[in-house]
């Protein structure tokens, strides 16, 4: 029987258990601690937990889905970038054996109507060879036909030797043979012919969960905790974070499941505004969803410096809207010293009262680059130094107040 729960390891075990294993560790005792746990917050905030939990197993679900998507996709259209190069090598090659045949058929062609004129004119002086013959040695002719046979004949011969003579260059062939392409070659070779699968990149998504701050406000009537959930609009939009509606999904959820919850979302006017961009359109649209399918105990609170930049349907919304001023001289004091408590310095309350008294007109997020600016002085002094020695000081911010 399980009797301790030992928080150091979260772990449970029984008696002995404990006595081997947990020795120095400080146990509960499950009997005395469990009705307390039950009614606590720790167990009242288990159902939430899991509901959130569950949200990001589904967008993870949806998430792996998009990814067998993709991989199906780029494998087709892999399978058709590579079918359309070996079509064009088809191509190609078809393209080429032919203008060789061609080539080929041209070249004897050419040779054979050389060759067979040739043959025709010997053929015909050949003839004209047995003509000759028979004429002269015919018995029916006077001495004087033969004589006159014989004189032509001689000029014939003369001529035929000329003729033959003549011709004797033309009696040639060209002779062919096929040579393979030294580069082709070595692409059949090649162990990487038409080309290789490379791995360029990843398909990736952002793991995106909603950060969530608890506030130290109580709820006096219910007597529970109020949960922040403080989302700047910019981390929503960015170009290399994701899906704004998506993230904005996951928000409403999460505020949803742990009820009562307030969103802070700061720099509103960028997802509200009027632009033409899609992401921020789409973002807008699915703000104005969220804000259809909140709970009572959810509530939307919206910073922004260009309240006439927000888009008209999105600022119906929020049914009440707070002006807030520049700080006054006490403000921009607490806010100095908000930003020098982490720093080594000489400044006393007078200094920073009469420093915030020449601000006057500064916002917040002005009194802040002021700080940092004055932070970075000893570094600027640095840029002139010729020599550097070691000392065991902390940095120490001085500020002339005069």
């Amino acid at each position: 029987m399980i009797k301790f729960y030992c928080p150091t390891h979260g772990d449970l075990g029984c008696g002995d258990c404990v006595v081997l294993d947990h020795r120095s560790c400080k146990v509960d005792y499950i009997a005395e601690v469990a009705k307390d746990f039950v009614i606590g917050n720790e167990f009242r905030e288990l159902e939430p937990t899991i509901k959130r939990k569950d949200d990001i197993l589904s967008g993870c679900i949806r998430n792996v889905e998009e990814f067998l998507d993709e991989v199906e996709n780029q494998s087709k259209d892999e399978i058709a970038r590579l079918r359309k190069f070996r079509a064009e090598i088809n191509n190609y090659l078809d393209r080429r054996e032919k203008e060789l045949l061609d080539n080929l058929q041209k070249v004897k062609t050419e040779d054979e109507n050389v060759l067979t004129d040739l043959k025709t004119d010997y053929e015909a002086k050949k003839s004209g060879l047995e003509a000759l013959r028979t004429e002269l040695s015919s018995a029916h002719v006077s001495v004087n036909q033969r004589y006159v046979a014989a004189r032509k004949a001689q000029k014939e011969l003369h001529d035929i030797k000329d003729e033959i003579e003549k011709k004797a260059g033309l009696m040639i062939a060209r002779k062919l043979r096929f040579t393979k392409d030294s580069n082709t070659e070595r692409l059949l070779g090649s162990s990487m012919g038409m080309g290789t699968l490379d791995v360029v990149g990843e398909f990736r998504k952002e793991k995106f969960e909603m950060p969530e701050h608890r506030v130290e406000w109580t709820d006096t009537a219910a007597g529970r905790d109020v949960t922040c959930f403080y989302v700047n609009a910019w981390d929503l939009l960015g170009k290399y974070s994701g899906d704004p509606e998506e993230k904005l999904r996951a928000l409403f959820s999460a505020a949803q499941s742990r009820e009562p919850a307030i969103i802070f979302l700061d720099d509103i006017e960028v997802i509200g505004s009027d632009s033409e961009n899609d992401r921020n359109r789409r973002a807008c649209n699915e703000m104005l969803i969220g804000f259809s399918q909140l709970q009572n105990n959810v509530f939307v609170v919206g910073l922004t410096h260009a309240p006439w930049a927000i888009n008209l349907a999105l600022l119906k919304r929020f049914s009440k809207r707070l002006y807030m001023p520049l700080p006054d001289t006490d403000a921009r004091t607490d806010i100095l010293c908000a930003q020098l408590r982490y720093m080594d310095h000489t400044l006393t309350e007078e200094h920073l009262r009469s420093l915030s008294s020449r601000c006057a007109g500064f916002s917040g997020s002005d009194l802040v680059v002021l700080v940092r600016d004055v932070a970075m002085k000893p570094v600027r002094r640095l840029q002139a130094a010729t020599h550097f020695k070691r000392a065991n000081i902390s940095y120490i911010v001085y500020i002339d107040v005069n």
